[in-house]
């Protein structure tokens, strides 16, 4: 996440700086994409494309480029993405996620056992519905939660429940499957947090999407969009580097965008 977070407020630097050569630039931009692109995070890699287009798109049409420029370069980057798609690597791994008998049996399977495969989709998905068990669990408070970071013990439980992989030895509950979390921050603060998590998350959807487009600020839209889509795949707020980063970004993305006296119409 933080390639994709410094790619996007790099990309905007570049778009909307004064500088006559580029070209470092240009080539640190492609390099952190790049990097991003190593990651294999599809959904992460998706959602930055998506924002590319946006922030690219919204700047040639403040500095008045003509629609046929905007189609190249649109056309440009399908291109990219259509060589890329054909790759053998990336055939692999799209296949991996679209076994859909796989996936039906996430859901539906009574016992797994721990020889069980898992691959980055099927792990959290089966996440996803520890979390709705959790949820409906007779002893579990869903107004409350369990209290902030208390969740591991009853996914614990879960994963022990199902037989899933408990590391080389075999025992215990600080090894293999059982030292993941929900790896979903929305279900992370659900369990946890209860009602309040739920309006923690409202008050995310206001700030990074409904705030960025009363205000016209792209760079925080671009920037809220990479925060709610990386959330369906990892816990962040759970470790230092994701609060800094939660903090630091939007923060930054606010100050860029108003120091930009040309594009700044609010």
């Amino acid at each position: 996440m933080l390639f994709g977070l410094v790619y996007i407020n790099y990309l905007y630097h570049i778009l909307h700086s004064e500088l006559k050569s580029k070209r470092i630039d240009i080539i640190l931009v492609v390099v952190l994409f790049g990097f991003q692109f190593l990651l294999s995070s599809k959904l992460i890699l998706t959602t930055l494309i998506f924002i590319s287009v946006l922030i690219t798109t919204v700047y040639f049409r403040m500095t008045g480029i003509k629609k046929k420029n905007i189609w190249i370069s649109i056309g440009a980057v399908l291109g990219v993405l259509l060589l890329l798609s054909i790759s053998t690597f990336t055939k692999k791994r799209f296949r991996e996620i679209t076994d859909y008998k796989q996936i039906e049996s996430v859901f539906n399977k009574n016992y797994f056992g721990r020889a069980y495969y898992w691959n980055g989709l099927t792990l959290r998905l089966f996440q996803l519905r520890s979390f709705y068990e959790i949820e409906k669990d007779s002893d579990f408070n869903s107004y409350l939660g369990s209290g902030f970071n208390a969740s591991q013990s009853r996914l614990n439980a879960k994963y022990a429940h199902y037989d899933l992989y408990r590391g080389p030895t075999g025992e215990g509950e600080n090894d293999g499957y059982f030292i993941y979390n929900f790896h979903n921050q929305y279900a992370q603060l659900l369990v946890e947090l209860g009602v309040f998590g739920g309006i923690l998350i409202v008050l995310m959807l206001y700030f990074f999407v409904l705030h960025p487009i009363i205000h016209r600020n792209i760079l925080l839209f671009g920037v809220g969009i990479l925060f709610l889509a990386f959330a369906f795949t990892e816990s962040y707020l759970l470790r230092q580097k994701g609060i800094v980063s939660f903090i630091l970004f939007p923060m930054f993305s606010i100050h860029l965008f108003k120091s930009d006296k040309r594009f700044n119409t609010t």
